[in-house]
């Protein structure tokens, strides 16, 4: 059995690309207008987008554009999708503005988001995700531990397919990067390594190629 990555996508500085091309490059670095224009290009919606923090709406956004087309919902068990991500920051940026608003009236709209693994329950909702999923927190992107979790489930049958990667947000910083690994493949991109997860995060590609 290979495990494979078939798909992945990432944001950062007002720059996002999906499987290496350029999708989106803006004048501004402003997070909140690059997902505005990430909806619209991908015609990603949901019903409660506009109430989600920061954290959840970029990896959600992100994990939609990785899995468009995919139809992993009919291909596999919704039992056997998982996800595993991480960050540094965990949900500092949301729980800073819930703690600001403590002084005056609590809001519980921002209490329900003041753990990282909201965004997890986000994607996992959209795309009928029922498997294993784990949010870490890591100094910076720990791709042995990603690597060694998503193989251990996929190697032990637990799950036929999984997302992968880092999501980070607090205050005007941003990145995310996100992949789709999968059994077997014969249009996959790369192999699913630890060397190849780093490759993929750290390259930056020639926007004008």
């Amino acid at each position: 059995m290979k495990l494979q990555i078939t798909k992945y996508g990432k944001a950062e500085k007002g720059i996002a690309y999906l499987v290496g091309k350029p999708c989106l490059s803006g004048a501004t670095e402003n997070m909140e207008l690059l997902i505005e224009s990430l909806l619209q290009k991908y015609k990603i919606t949901h019903p409660r987008f506009g109430k989600m923090d920061r954290l959840s709406q970029l990896g959600f956004t992100l994990a939609d554009m990785v899995l468009q087309n995919t139809k992993l919902s009919e291909k596999h068990n919704p039992y056997q999708l998982g996800i595993v991500l991480s960050n540094s920051a965990s949900s500092l940026d949301t729980d800073k503005k819930y703690w600001e608003s403590v002084s005056s009236i609590p809001s519980p709209g921002l209490f329900v988001y003041t753990l990282p693994n909201i965004v997890l329950a986000e994607i996992s909702i959209k795309n009928n995700f029922k498997g294993e999923n784990y949010f870490f927190v890591s100094e910076k992107p720990d791709c042995r531990l990603l690597f060694y979790h998503i193989s251990e489930m996929l190697h032990n049958k637990r799950l036929d397919a999984c997302l992968g990667g880092w999501v980070e947000v607090l205050n005007d910083q941003y990145n995310a990067f996100i992949f789709l690994v999968e059994k077997d493949q014969p249009n996959a991109i790369m192999e699913f390594t630890e060397e190849n997860i780093s490759t993929l995060y750290n390259t930056t590609p020639l926007w004008n190629s």
